[in-house]
């Protein structure tokens, strides 16, 4: 069926249409096609022949899947039910960040076998490489040949064995005698597989009790604020409008919504991404809120017309509001990949690629830390979040594994909705430079109030540099023009959404302030601790649901009547008519450093005229 010229969303096509015509379907001829075989949740029986390039059936749950051949990195990765058998060998990965289901590998696979495996089993007949189990929560990872070294690397749960010999062990977990249930298990997999292994022989390994990771956290808890203007953003100016203008005067203060609005993603997107404002709201603890919360939540996104993205994921029972159409949600594929699934990219709007992500992942290894939890308010959250969260992704070294994440993400959502990239702003015109270069929709840099992000405490490149390299990156590569550009910032106007925009940024993400003013956490995240208790009882005041909905909508209104405020002041209509060349820099730094004219120079310093 598949040739060197068939390429994967034709072969996933084509397996998509048979599961509707029968349970058992057979593909032959794989030549190393990526991303094949994903996102299914049909109970089918499928057979291919040839060979697998990586996520070879990836994020499924429910079928069972045969392959004859060797298949690349990621085989299986977030497979949450069903089955994956392959005859041959698997590269880099395998297994990774399972949930559930059984992955059988008869030749050997590579590094990192098992990764982030967290209910899933793993047997792997042949031998396998360094980091096996590494980062493990739960499941069985087995291995009946040798393994590298660093077995269980930053492993708290789950299970690991062994048949033959062993490089080294992690130092967070101990080698421990099987019990009889264990080789009972064992023996029923060899049994059932056909595999020759004597259970007896195999060593199990589990991670040490009570070992904690080192955490950084507290270096960044007893920070100061900076001070509240410190964005760079009050150096430039917007100039006063003309009162004696006609256009001015007779202007039509009701602009529409659609022209404060914006769209990410092109032509070939059946579903784009559509806001009423240049705005994304960013909700880093929705996972943690009360079910009544996020409904108020996803309400107001779909009065307003504006996405959200979705943070940590389910931690409360029923806290996750699942393909409410019109509410937006922005589903997040994060290092730690909290609770991914095909159910839940099938019902978003978007699909965000964090390279580095939120302030969990940008601490590194974060053990359970008492000092943290009392700054950010929690009652012993932070024991379901205490496993280590890699500062980016361990599968993204090269830009191939970038992009065949993205290919991924393409076919499990049948290319519906945009893919966004987001990362820390650092090298921000190389990164540039590399990402419009991928197959995405958009990209976010994160970056702080000069340079310092108040919610995460650490240092960040300065909002008003990356405003300028954005500025000078459009008009060097103009071919891009149809990739949209996102700033994650903390604003604290709309008017500081306008300068952004009219320097070449498509629109902002932010946390949205409601809160109630008595105190200073509205400063660091939002919803605040009033409106949006974290753990704790089980249920939310409905009346305190409805306070949060009531002023995140208010937020809202502001925003918007700011900006139609500032567009009249510059005789607009909507915001596709900003450019940097209706700003003025307030002083000689600035004009310097964003090539602005310069107020009373009103002229580019000649630095910015070559």
């Amino acid at each position: 069926m598949a040739s060197k010229t068939i390429k994967t969303p034709d072969i996933n096509r084509a397996i998509l249409g048979q599961t509707e015509k029968s349970t058992k379907i057979k593909v032959g001829g794989l030549r190393g096609q990526h991303a094949v075989a994903v996102g299914m949740t049909q109970e089918v029986e499928l057979n291919v022949i040839g060979e697998a390039g990586d996520f070879f059936a990836s994020l499924n749950q429910g079928p069972v899947i045969e392959m004859e051949g060797d298949v690349g990195k990621y085989v299986a990765d977030n497979m949450l039910d069903g089955g994956v058998i392959v005859h041959g060998s698997a590269g880099y990965g395998a297994g990774a960040y399972m949930k559930g289901g059984i992955l059988l590998v008869t030749g050997s696979s590579g590094d990192g076998t098992g990764m982030a495996n967290s209910g899933g089993t793993i047997l792997v007949e042949g031998n396998s490489g360094n980091d096996i189990g590494l980062m493990q929560t739960a499941g069985s990872i087995i291995i009946c040949g040798d393994v590298g070294g660093r077995v269980g690397h930053l492993m708290i749960g789950g299970s690991i064995f062994v048949g033959g010999e062993i490089v080294s062990l992690a130092n967070n977990v101990e080698a421990v005698e099987s019990s009889s249930k264990d080789r009972r298990k064992l023996q029923i997999y060899f049994e059932h597989y056909g595999i020759d292994a004597d259970p007896g022989s195999f060593m199990k390994i589990i991670a040490k009790e009570d070992f904690t990771y080192p955490s950084i956290a507290d270096m960044y808890a007893e920070q100061d604020y900076i001070d509240e203007d410190g964005n760079g953003l009050e150096n430039i100016l917007i100039p006063s409008p003309m009162l004696s203008s006609p256009v001015t005067m007779d202007y039509d203060y009701h602009i529409p919504r659609e022209a404060l609005g914006m769209v990410i993603g092109d032509e070939d997107i059946p579903d784009p991404l559509v806001s009423t404002l240049p705005v994304i709201l960013n909700l880093p603890f929705d996972g943690l809120l009360y079910s009544e919360a996020l409904l108020q939540i996803s309400n107001v996104s779909d009065n307003e017309k504006i996405p959200y993205i979705k943070g940590l994921g389910k931690y409360v029972e029923g806290a996750r509001i699942e393909g409410k159409k019109g509410s937006q949600p922005v589903v997040v594929w994060d290092p730690s990949r909290i609770d991914i699934s095909t159910e839940k990219f099938t019902n978003c709007s978007g699909v965000v690629i964090d390279i580095s992500s939120y302030w969990l992942t940008e601490q590194g290894i974060l053990g359970y830390d008492t000092t943290l939890e009392k700054n950010i308010g929690g009652d012993g959250w932070m024991d379901v979040l205490r496993y280590p969260v890699p500062n980016r992704h361990l599968d993204m070294i090269s830009m191939s594994d970038l992009r065949n994440h993205i290919l991924l993400i393409r076919e499990i959502t049948q290319r519906r909705v945009p893919v966004m990239i987001r990362l820390a702003a650092g090298n921000v015109y190389g990164d540039l430079k590399l990402l419009l270069k991928t197959d995405v929709d958009s990209l976010i840099f994160k970056t702080g109030r000069n340079g310092y992000d108040r919610r995460l405490k650490g240092d960040r490149y300065p909002l008003i540099g990356v405003l300028s390299i954005i500025r000078s990156i459009r008009e060097e590569f103009p071919e891009y023009q149809n990739i949209s550009l996102g700033l994650e910032t903390d604003l604290s106007s709309a008017k500081d959404i306008l300068k952004c925009l009219s320097m070449g940024a498509d629109y902002i993400v932010t946390w949205p302030k409601v809160g109630c003013g008595d105190c200073q956490s509205c400063e660091i995240s939002a919803p605040c601790h009033e409106l949006s208790p974290l753990l704790g009882e089980p249920e939310m005041d409905p009346r305190i649901a409805e306070e949060l909905g009531a002023r995140l909508s208010d937020w809202i209104d502001m925003y918007r009547s700011e900006l139609v405020r500032a567009l009249v002041g510059l005789s607009l209509s909507e915001l596709g008519g900003l450019s940097s060349d209706l700003l003025l820099a307030k002083d000689y730094s600035t004009a310097a450093v964003t090539g602005l004219r310069l107020s009373g120079f009103d002229k580019q310093l000649p630095m910015w005229l070559h």
